[in-house]
């Protein structure tokens, strides 16, 4: 039985205060969100891309890759904020140029088509009525299973999930993933229910798939670096990586959560 190191809680209490930029203006309310939503997108697409420029991953070398990199994901966020205001024709056409230009440009274009699509998910998000209600219950759940996965996977240990992909990782962890989010999914849903509207017959099936998709997404993230021969995504929570590294578990989601928001599969009102 493996045991908690207190070592590793404050570099984590530390890397939480690093996104204040990001939540403040989420929680100042729908006219901010999208402020603090860009901020996300921005810092996402910078440190992605300054990941392929230094693993020499860009078909265009040296600052010109990675500023185009930069500029093509940056401009999905902007596709989403077109596609929210209902001017979805404007929005795809964006969102198709900035996506075949990262597959032109990306020598891991499938991971930044994946990318492309949560930051042109969370540009739609930012401009739902909804949008702030429903970031904050994303984020309650993914954050819940990743606090989930690593008691348990410390506390408990057990069967490797991936060995292969990240050592790290167990079975018991994967489990308590998606045990911590389901409980603060429920939560969630007591205290943001009148802002997220009348939750489907399908809501608590949905919290557990976003605990998978969470999940995926960290193993995703976790095999291209990998691929890439690195440890973190950045060094910006030393120890404990950057930014992709802490949402990676949104870039399987947002797009899910999307689609399901536009068929009336989680909130109907």
């Amino acid at each position: 039985m493996a045991g908690m190191q207190p070592s590793d809680v404050w570099p984590r209490l530390y890397g939480a205060l690093l996104f204040l930029p990001i939540l403040v203006p989420v929680l100042s309310g729908e006219r901010f969100a999208v402020v603090g939503l860009g901020i996300a997108a921005i810092w996402l697409s910078a440190e992605f891309s300054g990941m392929m420029r230094r693993t020499g991953c860009l078909r265009l070398s040296g600052m010109t890759g990675f500023l185009v990199s930069l500029a093509a994901l940056c401009a999905t966020f902007i596709a989403g904020i077109f596609y929210g205001l209902a001017q979805a024709q404007i929005g795809i056409i964006i969102l198709l140029a900035s996506m075949m230009m990262m597959v032109a440009l990306s020598r891991f274009y499938l991971f930044a088509c994946l990318l492309s699509a949560c930051l042109f998910s969370l540009g739609i998000i930012s401009q739902l009525q909804t949008g702030v209600a429903l970031i904050l219950f994303i984020a309650i759940v993914i954050s819940a299973c990743d606090i989930g996965a690593y008691c348990c996977g410390r506390i408990i240990g057990g069967a490797k999930l991936a060995p292969a992909i990240s050592p790290s990782k167990t079975w018991s962890g994967s489990i308590g993933g998606m045990l911590g989010g389901a409980a603060a999914g429920y939560g969630a849903l007591e205290w943001l229910g009148p802002d997220l509207g009348v939750a489907s017959p399908y809501i608590y099936g949905w919290i557990v798939l976003i605990t998978i998709l969470s999940q995926m997404g960290d193993l995703y993230e976790s095999w291209l670096k990998r691929q890439l021969n690195v440890k973190d995504s950045s060094q910006l929570i030393p120890g404990h990586g950057g930014v992709l590294d802490r949402f990676d578990g949104y870039l399987p989601v947002l797009p899910v959560v999307v689609l399901a928001h536009y068929q009336a599969l989680l909130f109907t009102g």
